[in-house]
């Protein structure tokens, strides 16, 4: 299962850019966040997503805001 989900992350790695600016509010920029953190690995835990470590339910401002610190190294 490990192995599937890590073809999936190379494969939308492929597809997914990696933004070259701070991400903004605007709805875009937030599905190319989205879209970027679901390619890289979780920091932490292994066969898990960055995604899954900077997705704030409740409010869409603080997950672009983490995934600004980890794109731009404020971490």
């Amino acid at each position: 299962m490990l192995m599937i989900n890590q073809l999936k992350m190379n494969d939308m790695e492929i597809l997914a850019e990696q933004p070259i600016k701070k991400l903004t509010y605007r709805m875009e920029d937030y599905e190319m966040g989205r879209k970027w953190a679901l390619t890289q690995p979780h920091p932490y835990l292994k066969g898990q997503t960055l995604w899954e470590h900077v997705y704030d339910p409740r409010e869409s401002v603080y997950t672009i805001d983490n995934i600004n610190k980890y794109l731009f190294s404020e971490m």
